[in-house]
């Protein structure tokens, strides 16, 4: 199933169930599809760096999804950072052997966003994997005792408070935006070239705040150099020491971020479900499962309908909100 917009994929689901009504008893076309792929080695495009959160999460994956690829066949993975690395897994050979890392924001956002020569339908998914979940960070010398003493300073005092982003136009920068927008504020939003850089005027007081993906923080929040001052995930982090407010129950936001793999537009379906029972198989593995929870990510396996209708659904927020900018 492609990627398309949440309404077009409601009129999807009707006429998908109107046609299972007109078919036969007998086998599908499917049924008979037969495959010997892989003969040789999957790849998978990473668009980030090497090192970072995103990386080290498929890396995992790779190495124990590798147990169940057929034809005794191995996985690599290979970095290209940015839009480039996106590009090439839209462009690729569409014969399964090489895929691609994805996020809400590399195939959602930066299309509208960047005005890319890709866009949500340049894909396949394969499989979500990694619920992102996100967090108000602020530093632990921030002036605030709770979320309700910050709302209320950045109310009366608009545009004195500052909110960090990884990037200009990135998943941050919409995240940020969207407390702006959900919440009738008006903050500013200082992009930096990185999460790194972020983090690190964060700690050093030159901004107020980051929203972000909790797993690529959490040591600095137990370390104590940072602290959870709002939960903005969609179901609640539940690993977190001090409760605080939650954005989604008590505002009806969150600012979650999907991650999970894609395969160029026009893969055959031998091959892409192939590709699907090995990821699936995976996520099915309690080493993988180990693995991922031991670095503080959230593994939340989609078949590709739901990753399809997870990652349309947040995109569409993070334009309404990315419209909504001055």
């Amino acid at each position: 199933m492609k990627f398309v917009p949440l309404k077009i994929l409601l009129v999807f689901a009707i006429s998908i169930l109107a046609a299972c009504n007109d078919q036969s008893s007998g086998e599908s076309d499917s049924d008979d599809l037969e495959t010997d792929f892989p003969q040789d080695d999957i790849e998978i495009i990473v668009p980030y760096a090497p090192g970072g959160s995103n990386d080290i999460s498929v890396r995992l994956i790779a190495s124990v999804a590798e147990k169940y690829v057929p034809n005794d066949q191995s996985i690599a993975v290979v970095n290209t950072p940015g839009i480039v690395g996106t590009s090439d897994i839209a462009t690729a050979p569409n014969d399964g052997y090489t895929i691609g890392a994805a996020t809400t924001g590399t195939i959602g956002v930066q299309p509208f966003v960047n005005d890319t020569s890709f866009d949500l339908d340049s894909f396949e998914p394969i499989a979500g994997t990694i619920h992102g979940q996100a967090a108000f960070l602020v530093s632990s010398e921030a002036p605030f005792d709770d979320f309700d003493e910050w709302l209320e300073y950045t109310e009366e005092n608009p545009g004195e408070f500052s909110f960090a982003a990884s990037a200009a136009g990135n998943t941050t920068h919409l995240a940020a935006e969207a407390f702006n927008d959900q919440l009738n504020l008006e903050n500013e939003v200082v992009p930096f070239e990185g999460a790194g850089p972020a983090i690190s005027a964060l700690q050093g007081g030159h901004v107020g705040g980051f929203v972000n993906p909790i797993e690529e923080v959490m040591s600095d929040v137990e370390s104590g150099n940072l602290e959870v001052l709002a939960d903005a995930s969609a179901d609640g982090i539940d690993y977190l020491e001090e409760e605080v407010i939650s954005t989604q129950e008590e505002y009806g936001f969150n600012t979650d971020l999907i991650y999970g793999l894609v395969a160029p537009e026009g893969i055959p379906e031998p091959e892409l479900n192939v590709l699907v029972d090995i990821f699936e198989q995976a996520f099915e593995d309690p080493e993988l499962i180990e693995q991922l929870e031991e670095q503080d990510y959230t593994p939340s396996y989609l078949s590709p309908d739901e990753f399809a209708e997870a990652v349309a659904e947040d995109a569409e927020f993070f334009e309404e909100v990315y419209q909504a900018m001055d």
